[in-house]
């Protein structure tokens, strides 16, 4: 994780990061004075001690000795454990009065290329400048749709609204009735005045979980049930399309809010605008003026109706009417800000961007945050724990902190905090280099599988061929394939701009490297081929993982299915290339004595701890295929007979890493839990309801992925060519396992590993193809180096 320094938050809490002295202080004090846990560990070593003297073992000075030095140690212990979780930021209370009203502007269609427009929009820039900005990712649980944005940015968890049906003004008509009558009927409700939403039953019962009514939990609900008002304006109708789900950030459980205008009175005939029609700023303005209402909602449609006309129109035409769209919004925030008391907060939002146009190409919308008489910066998520970027989960639980609520243990998002505003120059270069990689990585992912097929392709046709000619270029491009995993990562420090250039600048380099590996005898290649795939990426992850953001094969905050700690791609890479070296170097060494044992050991276990740690790696799948992988790699090396001995180490380290995920995400992870430390915690509390939901998500996904993802053809052309050399009529796996017998073991792990990884990982898939590499491709080297002719089978 990096760090960010002293953050302010807009609402109730200012976090720090606490330094290493400090707690070596606290933790003394709390040993020593404050807790019962010394005083009990010291009785019983003096328990201990006794029963030492009376066996004739220590004596009296021994034993106080050794109980002095047991305690030391324990503090030692607990220093360093408590030193590791200062990686963290601590919240410190810096209460702030509440403020009198939080306003949401929301403009569906924003983009960060219309802030680029400073000299047109000036009070944009002044929310900029004097704010707090960052890029929210705007994933549902369905598609991409603008009611099922503002649902999910509601419920503080993602959701998707199975009818797409809009939110009605009372004195409307739904499908030729009153929409009174409607309400009436299906909620059993008669409100007098506002919106409502007819199909509330559907959209609660497909994204129930358990217990846990959504509408129960919206932002709407819980203001009101802290005796707090909430109001909305605006609409994005277009033509005959009605386009209302701003309500859905202020409605109550049932669907209604009271203060409300979403029908004809939100828009004013324009000529020359989009559908002959605008936004009544003038009456918007007013209604917000005269609200007395805590949470104000206003949703200005108009760059959503250009961008849904903008394909019939000429560019020269559509940039002339967004510049004065534009202008009209800057006009409607210089007025609005002048009505603003001290305190008052404001949020401009934008739920939907334009994805299909090149100019708008963001997936992450802007997101600014502006409280009156306070400085500004940069927001910072909980859930990302990347400076800049938010979920868009987060704004719920950030707006009811705001009012000092507490948020609902169902809402998944956190509170937004905020940042020292002298780092925006870099929050611009970070936006445009996530956004670069995000866009070239279709091309580099695509072209790195293609090419990797091809490559076991091509071995897999020499091998049952029979034909030596052709083996020197095939071990040169399975050599790049292995490599290539490293160079991603080291590559990533480049920011390129061009997916061909960096396509032909990684196969320059892969070749280079693999014309340099190829010289070296087998064994020496794949420990080699081990240490390059593994050491690199644990490195970064240590010094905070700079590289790994940045890497076409790291995670995407655009995507959003991960924010930090090691992706599931590098995860398997990990896991295989650190078993690939462990077995190369007992093949190469064949060192004895039990040094060598605690040795492995150590690897495996701090690897283990460092999937588990939530300011580490922060994968449970990641740990818990590990975890069977690194115990069965074990079990094999070092014990030839499967008896209790081999059962206890496999045992020990699934136990070990199952242990850990709960010590590290649970115990020690307290003040910012991570995504796994919240699935603890709901374990914790007997919420199954909740963990099935979370295990089906992850199952679908896995699913998904297998079906349409490139991961899922490399996989299985992988086991493709594994039963090929298992079946193949050369020499043979029993020669494989006389030959190289730990090389034997460690390809067993890996395949164990990669199994793991498909069943414990919502994209298992994943990791299983980057591990199963380092079984298929060192393979095919021996099969290419010494198991083809003239060499005859034994």
């Amino acid at each position: 994780m990096e760090s960010v320094g002293k953050r302010i938050n807009f609402s109730t809490k200012t976090d720090t990061v606490i330094p290493f002295w400090l707690w070596i202080m606290w933790i003394k004090r709390w040993i020593t004075e404050k807790t019962r846990l010394f005083l009990w560990i010291r009785l019983w070593m003096t328990r201990l001690g006794y029963k030492g003297v009376k066996m004739g073992i220590v004596n009296n000075a021994e034993r106080d000795e050794r109980g002095g030095n047991l305690v030391r140690r324990i503090v030692l212990l607990f220093s360093v454990f408590l030193a590791i979780s200062s990686f963290f930021p601590t919240a410190y209370a810096q209460h702030h009065s509440r403020p009198q009203s939080v306003t949401v502007i929301s403009i569906p269609g924003l983009s960060f290329a219309h802030l680029e427009h400073a000299d047109l929009i000036p009070h944009f820039k002044r929310l900029v400048d004097e704010g707090s900005i960052g890029a929210m990712n705007l994933r549902t649980a369905g598609s991409d749709t603008l009611a099922n944005s503002y649902a999910t940015l509601a419920a503080g968890r993602r959701v998707t609204v199975p009818q797409p049906e809009p939110f009605y003004q009372l004195n409307e008509t739904f499908q030729g009735r009153p929409v009174s009558a409607w309400i009436s009927e299906r909620i059993g409700i008669t409100p007098r005045s506002g919106t409502v939403f007819p199909n509330l039953v559907p959209f609660a019962e497909k994204n129930q979980v358990g217990a846990m009514h959504v509408q129960q939990i919206v932002l709407g609900e819980v203001l009101r049930q802290a005796g707090l008002g909430t109001a909305v304006w605006g609409n994005a109708d277009w033509g005959e399309e009605q386009v209302r789900f701003a309500p859905f950030l202020s409605m109550n459980r049932d669907g209604h809010t009271v203060e409300a205008a979403v029908d004809d009175r939100v828009l004013v005939t324009a000529k020359g605008f989009p559908f002959g029609v605008k936004t009544n700023y003038a009456y918007v303005l007013d209604e917000v003026r005269h609200s007395a209402a805590e949470l104000r909602v206003v949703e200005l449609g108009d760059l959503y109706r250009l961008q849904r006309e903008a394909a019939k129109m000429t560019e020269q035409r559509a940039k002339a009417v967004e510049q004065e769209i534009l202008h009209e919004v800057d006009r409607f925030l210089q007025q609005f800000l002048a009505t603003l008391s001290p305190g008052d907060v404001v949020w401009i939002i934008s739920p939907y961007t334009q994805q299909s146009h090149p100019k708008y190409k963001s997936q992450l919308a802007p997101a600014i945050c502006y409280r009156e008489g306070q400085d500004g910066g940069i927001l910072y998520s909980p859930t990302t724990r990347r400076v800049g970027i938010i979920a868009n989960i987060d704004f719920a639980p950030t707006v009811l902190e705001t009012f000092q609520i507490p948020k609902p243990a169902w809402m998944d998002g956190r509170p937004i905090t905020v940042t020292d505003g002298e780092e925006k120059d870099a929050f611009w270069e970070t936006l445009e280099q996530v956004e670069t990689v995000f866009h070239l990585r279709p091309y580099v992912i695509y072209a790195y599988a293609l090419y990797q097929v091809v490559a076991f392709i091509i071995a897999l046709g020499l091998l049952l061929g029979k034909k030596t000619r052709g083996t020197g270029l095939v071990q040169i491009a399975l050599l790049a394939s292995i490599v290539t995993p490293f160079l991603f990562l080291v590559l990533a420090a480049v920011s390129p701009f061009s997916y061909r250039l960096f396509l032909v600048l990684w196969v320059f380099t892969a070749l280079l490297m693999a014309l340099s590996l190829k010289r070296l005898p087998t064994v020496p290649l794949f420990f080699m081929l081990g240490l390059v795939g593994f050491a690199p990426v644990i490195v970064d992850g240590l010094l905070g993982g700079h590289l790994i953001r940045q890497s076409f094969l790291g995670y995407d905050p655009i995507i959003g299915a991960r924010y930090y700690g090691i992706g599931n791609e590098y995860m398997g890479v990990v896991i295989g290339a650190v078993l690939l070296m462990v077995a190369a170097w007992l093949e190469w060494k064949r060192p004895t004595g039990r040094w060598v044992k605690i040795g492995t050991a150590f690897l495996f276990v701090f690897l283990v701890l460092y999937f588990a740690a939530p300011f580490w790696g922060t994968n449970a799948g990641g740990a818990l295929a590990a975890s069977a992988g690194f115990g069965v790699a074990y079990a094999r090396f070092f014990h030839s007979r499967m008896d209790w001995r081999f059962w206890l180490a496999f045992a020990a380290l699934g136990v070990a890493g199952v242990s850990l995920l709960f010590i590290m995400n649970v115990v020690l992870d307290v003040s910012a839990p991570s995504h796994i430390g919240q699935a603890f915690g709901h374990l914790l509390k007997g919420d199954i309801a909740q963990i099935v939901d979370i295990a089906s998500r992850k199952l679908a996904t896995n699913v998904r992925l297998i079906k349409g993802s490139l991961w899922g053809r490399v996989f299985f052309v992988s086991l493709l060519a594994m039963a090929v050399l298992i079946i193949q009529p050369l020499r043979g796996i029993r020669w494989l396992k006389t030959r190289y017998p730990y090389m034997f073991h460690g390809f067993t792990a890996i395949l164990v590993s990669a199994l793991s990884a498909l069943v414990f990982n919502d994209s298992g898939i994943v990791s299983a193809a980057t591990a199963i590499a380092y079984v298929v491709i060192p393979l095919l080297l021996i099969v290419c180096r010494e198991w083809m002719p003239p060499y005859e089978r034994s």
